[in-house]
């Protein structure tokens, strides 16, 4: 018989929309919803380390990649290390400004 491995939830395709719903969606629900259990969700939260993530970086969760990371930490008076934690668990990607349009001249 052939073993079953499990994917850590960190890697699924649902993790993004379970990080903006944790903590404002029962944890039983989350799971029933994404069709997984409340153990390996609790288990993801613990390595993820979203419990020790500052309420004002959970709450600015849409400014991430937006700015630069130094930026961010700076107006919400938390460290640059909590703001890259923050973007690299939801998967998003670092602030690059565009480069300016050239012109001919």
């Amino acid at each position: 018989m052939a073993e079953k491995t499990q994917v850590r939830a960190e890697t699924e395709p649902w993790w993004a929309e379970f990080v903006s719903l944790y903590k404002t969606v029962p944890l039983r629900e989350l799971a029933r919803r994404f069709g997984t259990n409340s153990r390996r969700l609790r288990r993801a939260v613990q390595r993820s380390a979203l419990d020790e993530e500052p309420e004002k970086v959970r709450e600015s969760e849409q400014r991430l990649g937006t700015l630069p990371d130094a930026s961010l930490a700076d107006d919400l008076d938390v460290t640059v290390e909590h703001i890259q934690g923050a973007r690299l668990r939801r998967g998003v990607a670092p602030f690059h400004p565009r480069a300016p349009r050239r012109t001919k001249r």
